[in-house]
């Protein structure tokens, strides 16, 4: 699975999803992208799931909803604390 992070989105959960490919917007490129836009970019890039900083809202959340009935990807708009906290006792 191809997975991209927003910027600000929990670094170590990074060593917790060995075997797929993880990328940041930052080493993207698209540090400037946020909401839909970001969501359409990395959509088109070939990303199976986003995992931003904060949970989206607005336009984003719409083309989230969007894009997910008609591809069946989800888009994590939480991360829950466990999976954080054993990712940085992995790192």
């Amino acid at each position: 699975m191809k997975i991209l992070f927003d910027l600000g989105s929990p670094a170590p959960l990074r060593h917790a999803l060995v075997g797929h490919t993880v990328a940041t917007a930052f080493e993207q490129g698209w540090s400037n992208l946020q909401n839909g836009d970001l969501i359409r970019v990395a959509e088109a890039d070939g990303f199976n799931a986003l995992i931003p900083a904060l949970k989206l809202l607005g336009e984003a959340d719409n083309v989230r909803r969007e894009r997910e009935k008609k591809s069946g990807r989800k888009v994590v708009t939480s991360v829950n604390n466990r999976a954080l906290s054993q990712a940085e006792t992995n790192a």
